[in-house]
């Protein structure tokens, strides 16, 4: 029983440990960059980070009309693009099960 853990963790270790670098921690990382002014040079030269906090936040939510274009895109894109795909991948799905159907057990 032991040893069926251990393989356990040997076979997903290298799965957790690229999910964590290269989707957990960049996801940490723009979240924690969101509260500063980053540009750049601030990546050379850490000094010239500021902190600003919730104010791009806010500048987006209150005072900003790229919310409502970026909502405005965002369901133009679910409208057409959802229902495309979902149609197109079940007649895809239907052709090549037919042909599978009719090679198989016809």
């Amino acid at each position: 029983m032991k040893t069926n853990k251990l393989a356990l963790w040997i076979f997903l270790f290298p799965a957790l440990f690229l999910l964590a670098v290269f989707a957990f921690l960049p996801i940490v990382a723009s979240i924690i960059m969101s509260f500063f002014r980053v540009d750049i040079q601030g990546l050379l030269h850490p000094s010239t980070i500021q902190f600003v906090g919730i104010r791009y936040y806010t500048d987006v939510l209150f005072h900003g009309s790229l919310l409502y274009k970026a909502l405005l895109n965002t369901i133009i894109v679910l409208v057409i693009a959802m229902p495309l795909t979902i149609i197109i991948s079940l007649v895809l799905a239907v052709m090549v099960g037919s042909k599978m159907t009719n090679e198989y057990f016809g």
